[in-house]
């Protein structure tokens, strides 16, 4: 019976870990998606910055 209930709480760990490591990897890839979508408003706006600054 021990046995039993150590197997089941090891295969619980182990697809709660798996699950993590997925929450893990989207959220990374989420982070990389909104770091660049950033630096390119960043440069859009230094270039329109730019654009202004020589029109004056």
């Amino acid at each position: 019976m021990g046995l039993a209930i150590i197997t089941i709480v090891a295969i619980l760990a182990i697809y709660v870990s798996q699950k993590a490591s997925k929450v893990a990897m989207d959220n990374y890839q989420q982070h990389q998606i909104d770091s660049r979508e950033i630096e390119r408003e960043e440069r859009l706006q230094k270039q329109q910055d730019s654009i202004n600054h020589a029109q004056q």
